[in-house]
């Protein structure tokens, strides 16, 4: 069977995600143990329980990126599949990058390190927030935007929700003004105004470590966030910059692995069933399966022997 690999993003975290595999598997405690050292702290327990540092974004990218390369890792090696085709949403496409082995792990995780601390300055010195908005109309949400000004939509989730992400004041101005728009608003509970030129210094830094750094050529297509086309291997500091600054084009995204590739399904990687329901929305018609614990595994197990 043919898969696409979507790899979840900052908004999946919750205490325990990945434990089970973590117990099952020596090689996942490994990739544990050995990011816990790169990074200087305990992956496993900030992972594992409750904790205030989790919704830090200095603490959550690196531990989110852990736990989907992880997952991978299990799916990869207990059922011997591999993707034809891989995303990540936001800092999920870290993940997919590294599924792809365009960079080894010990890369990667100082990547989302960087990325991370990165961010969280901007975050600091140019304050901003993020919404949520379901049930609204693109070209009205994006004029709105627009006439305001310092914000813009940062993701396209899927055709009934959007999010937009900018300075406080005129985030607070477009919920003001679409009130009554949107079925939902829902304000999120996020440190900065992520993908918008807000996080153009954290950009710019991003861009100087990634061009220090050993790459491969990919196994598979990873399709990029920014442009929702493939990775150009030539190109990668370049479009790894764009995609702190810029928009999350997942529903392109999806439409584009759809169109341009026989896939059977899509598997969704890391904690959380974000993904699957935006991918449900997005095309109601293809499968998705979402693994974050050993029973999804199992489930995948069997829909494989049974194709066989």
């Amino acid at each position: 069977m043919k898969y696409a690999f979507v790899f979840a993003g900052q908004g999946a975290q919750y205490p325990g995600m990945g434990q089970e595999f973590y117990q099952q598997f020596t090689y996942v405690q490994n990739l544990y143990d050995k990011a816990s050292k790169i990074l200087g702290f305990d992956v496993p327990s900030l992972c594992f329980q409750e904790s205030e540092l989790l919704s830090q974004t200095k603490y959550t990218q690196p531990c989110m990126l852990v736990t989907s390369c992880a997952i991978y890792e299990v799916v990869k090696n207990e059922l011997q599949i591999t993707p034809i085709v891989a995303a990540g949403f936001s800092l999920g496409e870290y993940s997919a990058l590294y599924a792809s082995n365009i960079f080894d792990f010990q890369t990667i995780v100082k990547l989302i390190q960087y990325r991370a601390t990165f961010m969280n300055e901007d975050a600091e010195n140019y304050p901003g927030k993020m919404a949520a908005f379901i049930g609204i109309d693109l070209k009205y949400l994006e004029s709105l935007c627009e006439e305001i000004g310092g914000v813009q939509i940062a993701n396209f989730n899927s055709p009934q929700q959007l999010v937009i992400s900018g300075k406080i004041d005129s985030v607070d101005q477009v919920i003001r003004f679409a009130e009554g728009k949107a079925r939902k608003v829902i304000p999120l509970n996020v440190s900065g105004a992520f993908h918008t030129p807000l996080m153009q210094q954290a950009s710019i830094k991003l861009y100087d470590e990634v061009i220090k750094m050993p790459y491969n050529n990919p196994h598979f297509d990873v399709i990029a966030n920014f442009n929702a086309l493939p990775y150009d291997i030539n190109n990668l500091a370049q479009t790894m910059k764009k995609q702190v600054t810029s928009p999350v084009r997942w529903i392109d995204t999806i439409n584009y692995i759809v169109n341009n590739y026989q896939i059977d399904g899509f598997i969704e990687i890391g904690p959380g069933k974000v993904l699957s329901g935006l991918i449900k929305k997005i095309n109601p018609n293809v499968k998705v399966i979402s693994i974050n614990d050993m029973n999804d595994l199992q489930i995948l197990r069997e829909e494989i022997n049974e194709f066989k």
